[in-house]
């Protein structure tokens, strides 16, 4: 299982799993454009603080599916 939060968040957005193996997470504007892709061994933290307020995408590795994200 995949968490993340907070949700809208602020400064910093918080990936947690319990997988045996590393995933990749991917975040998306909403123009299409990639800000981020890494490999994510346990918890993971990213820095938005630079992101303008709006609205992303992110996925994990082995799902197909877009989770929306809030910056406040």
């Amino acid at each position: 299982m995949v968490r993340v939060f907070p949700n809208p968040v602020v400064h910093a957005l918080h990936v947690h799993h319990n997988m045996n193996a590393p995933i990749t997470v991917e975040v998306v504007n909403m123009s299409g454009e990639t800000l981020l892709k890494a490999a994510v061994f346990s918890d993971y933290t990213i820095d938005t603080s630079n992101w303008p307020t709006g609205v992303y995408l992110f996925r994990h590795s082995g799902s197909e599916e877009w989770k929306r994200i809030r910056k406040e």
